[in-house]
């Protein structure tokens, strides 16, 4: 982003966390170095399907958030090959999956319900009739 911002839009850089390993390391890390400058209202440029996610860990760490959205997935079917499996399509399933899991555990995590999202895991059988271990 740094680069693109002042390579292809002219814009000085002045502040640039790179340490941050998630988004939730990103809100956290970037808040002390704005919050140091005094600076609490921030513009956060993420993926389309991120955007929920990323508004609410920025503001739980006492930013305010203008969310600017990339690469918004289109519900519009412009040609029936759309409709074939394909790689981009399991990716495009993924990041949503992923997402509305997140999304889903978040919001029970802080309603204080206790509820716990749980997602069943196979664990598959070798052909000599053991179990392989899973990482999660």
């Amino acid at each position: 982003m740094e680069e693109v911002l002042e390579q292809e839009y002219s814009a000085p850089v002045r502040w640039v966390e790179s340490k941050a390993q998630n988004t939730h390391e990103n809100a956290l890390l970037s808040a002390k170095l704005l919050h140091h400058e005094g600076i609490s209202r921030v513009l956060v440029v993420s993926h389309g399907v991120d955007t929920r996610r990323t508004r609410r860990e920025f503001r739980a760490v006492g930013l305010e958030v203008i969310s600017a959205a990339t690469d918004i997935p289109s519900l519009t079917i412009a040609s029936p090959i759309q409709l074939l499996p394909s790689m981009s399509a399991l990716h495009q399933s993924y990041l949503a999956l992923y997402e509305l899991f997140g999304n889903e555990l978040d919001a029970s995590q802080q309603e204080g319900q206790g509820r716990v999202l749980t997602v069943p895991v196979a664990t598959p059988t070798l052909p000599n009739g053991s179990r392989a271990l899973m990482r999660r």
